[in-house]
Order: C-alpha cells, then sequence, then structure tokens
C-alpha cells in the first residue's frame, strides 16, 4: 500500500498538467473530446483519485482501531509504526494534538519498549531511584543535620541542641532528542527490512548513549547534573564535611602508592588498596550498607580481582545466581562510561539513595521528517529527564590510581641462538 503523500503529490501533478492542456485549448478556441493527450491525463487523474480515497480509508480504520483490540507488541501495533515509518503525513506518533485514545494506548507502548531498552543499557537507572512527573521539575526534601534526644528525670528541664533542618532539592527536566535517519530507498524497500524494530532500537542506542554519560559528568547546564559534577572531598580533605553539607558533597579516598613494579606483588606485600578498600566501605553509613554495590570500570576491575586479604585470601566471590561477581560481600557492576582520568575511580554506596532521575510520564513523542535533508528521512524523537544527587551521604569513592604501578612488559625471550652461546 502507498503512502498518501506521494499519491497526493501525483494527483496535484495530473491536475496541474490538466490544467494547462485546458487552458491552452481555450486560447486556441479548440475542443479537447478528440485530444488524445487529455484523455489519458484525465483517466490517470480519475484512477489516482480512486486510490487517494481507498488508502485513506485504510489508513483511517487502522488508527481508529479500539486501543482493547491492540495488545502489546500485537500485528496491528506494529502495523501502525510500520505504517507511521514508510508515510509521509508530518505528525506524531505519540501524544499529539489530535491523538485519540487508541494511537495514544500505542505510542505509550512504544515509549514503554524504548524505556526497557534504555534501562537494560544504563546501569544507573537500574540502580538510582527513578521518579515520573507531568510537569517541568520534581522537589524532593532531605534532611539535614540531627535530632537529639536523651533521658530526662521527672523534675527536670530537657536541654534541646537539635540542629535538624530541611533541604529541599529541584530536579529539572530537559528536553532529550535522537536523529534516527535512513536512505527513501530502505523505506521502499521496507519488505524486506525490519524498519519498526530498527527504530525503536535506534532510538534506544540514543538515548542510552546520551543519558550513560549526562547521569556521570552531565554539568547540569541544558542537560541533568551528574554524580561524579558534585564536590568531592578526598583524604585530608575531611574536616570540611560538616553535618550541615554532608549531604551535598561526597567523601573521596585517596592515597600514594609506592615504588612497586609490579601489582599483584605490590598489592598483597603493603595491602594498601586493601585497607583502601576497606575503609571505603566501612566509612558508609549502616543504614545505606543493605543496598551498596561497587561500581568501576572493566581496567579498574582487572587490578582490584586480584587483591587478597591480611591472610591471602581473595576479596572477590561470586553471587548466588551465578552471574557476576562481589567484592568484600557486595556485588560488583561494570561501567565503561566513566572517562578516561576515572579509569581507576570506585563508586560504592546506595544509589537509590545517592541519586534522582526524572522522567515526564508523557509517552515519548517520534516525529517524521522527509524535508531538511533531501534523499533521506529522518525521525525526530524527543522525551524529557532530568537527574541529580540525592544524598552524597549514601556513596563513597575510592581513587587506586596511586594504589598500583602498571605491569612491566614481558622480557624478551632469548633466542635459540642467545640459549645456545
Amino acid at each position: 500500500m502507498r503512502d498518501t503523500h506521494k499519491i497526493s503529490a501525483e494527483i496535484k501533478a495530473a491536475h496541474d498538467e490538466l490544467t494547462s492542456l485546458v487552458s491552452k485549448a481555450n486560447e486556441e478556441k479548440r475542443s479537447l473530446s478528440e485530444c488524445d493527450e487529455y484523455k489519458v491525463l484525465k483517466e490517470k487523474y480519475d484512477v489516482l483519485n480512486v486510490e487517494y480515497k481507498n488508502t485513506k480509508l485504510a489508513e483511517d480504520e487502522l488508527r481508529s482501531m479500539p486501543a482493547t483490540s491492540v495488545p502489546s507488541n500485537s500485528t496491528g501495533e506494529k502495523r501502525e509504526l510500520g505504517l507511521f515509518v514508510k508515510k509521509s503525513e508530518n505528525r506524531y506518533l505519540g501524544l499529539g494534538d489530535t491523538a485519540g485514545s487508541a494511537e495514544l494506548a500505542r505510542s505509550t507502548t512504544y515509549s514503554n519498549e524504548i524505556i526497557e531498552a534504555v534501562n537494560k543499557q544504563v546501569i544507573m537507572r537500574q540502580k538510582a531511584n527513578v521518579t515520573s512527573v507531568s510537569g517541568w521539575s520534581y522537589k524532593d526534601t532531605v534532611g539535614v543535620g540531627s535530632v537529639a534526644a536523651g533521658f530526662v528525670g521527672e523534675a527536670e528541664n530537657y536541654k534541646d541542641n537539635s540542629n535538624l533542618g530541611i533541604k529541599q532539592r529541584e530536579y529539572k527536566l530537559h528536553k532529550l532528542m535522537a536523529y534516527p535517519k535512513t536512505t527513501e530507498e530502505t523505506i521502499d524497500q521496507s519488505d524486506i527490512v525490519n524498519l519498526e524494530q530498527w527504530l525503536l532500537e535506534k532510538i534506544a542506542e540514543g538515548f542510552s548513549e546520551v543519558e550513560d554519560y549526562a547521569f556521570w559528568y552531565g554539568d547540569g547546564v541544558g542537560k541533568p547534573k551528574g554524580l561524579l559534577t558534585y564536590p568531592i572531598y578526598w583524604s585530608g580533605e575531611w574536616d570540611k564535611i560538616t553535618p550541615e553539607n554532608a549531604t551535598d558533597v561526597i567523601q573521596g579516598i585517596s592515597s600514594s602508592g609506592g615504588d612497586a613494579t609490579n601489582i599483584k606483588s605490590y598489592i598483597n606485600t603493603d595491602r594498601v588498596l586493601w585497607r583502601a578498600l576497606m575503609s571505603q566501605q566501612t566509612k558508609l553509613k549502616a543504614k545505606y550498607q543493605p543496598n551498596a554495590e561497587w561500581y568501576m570500570t572493566s581496567v579498574c576491575w582487572e587490578n582490584v580481582r586480584i587483591v587478597s586479604d591480611a591472610n591471602d585470601r581473595p576479596l572477590i566471590g561470586n553471587l548466588e545466581s551465578g552471574d557476576g561477581f562481589t567484592l568484600l560481600g557486595k556485588p560488583v557492576n561494570i561501567i565503561d562510561s566513566f572517562l578516561p582520568k576515572d579509569q581507576m575511580l570506585i563508586v560504592y554506596g546506595d544509589l537509590n539513595q545517592a541519586y534522582q532521575i526524572v522522567d515526564s510520564s508523557n509517552p515519548i513523542k517520534i516525529n517524521r521528517d522527509e524535508v531538511t535533508e533531501p534523499e533521506y528521512v529522518k525521525f525526530p524523537t524527543r522525551t524529557y529527564v532530568g537527574s541529580g544527587l540525592r544524598n552524597g551521604e549514601a556513596i563513597k569513592l575510592v581513587s587506586i590510581r596511586n594504589f598500583v604501578a602498571e605491569v612491566p612488559p614481558e622480557p624478551d625471550q632469548p633466542t635459540d641462538q642467545e640459549e645456545a652461546a
């Protein structure tokens, strides 16, 4: 089934030609009844009008299907998305101005499919606290300080020395765009290409890459504010952390390494890295320990997995599920989106308490654009996302950059002649 936009364009071209022939005949004061060119063109014009009417009726019938008859991932639903990809009518696949309940139900399912794919690719989304809102921001409150309490005798007065306060955090939503595109030829050959699945995968892929970076390094200007962009107080600066700012900053552990030339022998001799990891874990308050996990790059993990304790017992183990490892009894997550400067950085804590992600409750919107770049069809897609630090007390950092030395290269093997000598 051809799309209505192309049929409409052909109808307009045929109409213009017919108008031209009629005008010319009127100027020359002759009849068109014997004009073969006019007859052929008029027949083509009538056929195109019939095709347009039938195609339009088929599309309207498809879009008017009741939401209850279009279950998630059904054939009818995929046909709607496929029709949208192939046709040229400029409208939103989402909560548009004229979206009916059936279209909204289908677009919500597309949104859920994209969000599910993004969640699988972005670890921060799996671990952080995620909230959906209908407005442009989300406000949360954080307790600061402590409540004084104590035993008081019957005739005694209680001396109040509480310093409890409340801070309000606001997480603004920012527009996130993806621009998957393909050639018109690919769409024309869509019978042999699964364009619907391609479109959803490309949108999820684009969103995942941008979000993964923003949740760690975003500067908060037109984008979310990343976790590692908040103030970090390393060893020697901990006196700057007070009850008033403890939830706004992050505590980090660092130390100088030494003159070791081999990672394994150095770690197992001085136990510097083991002590740093133990210190990092024990400095996290008990209330955050139940859901605390480790986060590090694969490069960092290669160094950590060889560490043992004072009795030469390995610090790593296997998860009960068998799918993954533990470090000091806590699950390990590999994050390869860290910048090169943070390749040897380890994050430990409860990200659900430490970091907040805010999504728009509206379905993701997909538009179709075949105008801005000739020979290509784009599918600008937008959603709205915000994020930021929730509670800095819930995580700790340790940099092992100075705890390990690079492994020296293997010595050159002697040649046969050298061995003989």
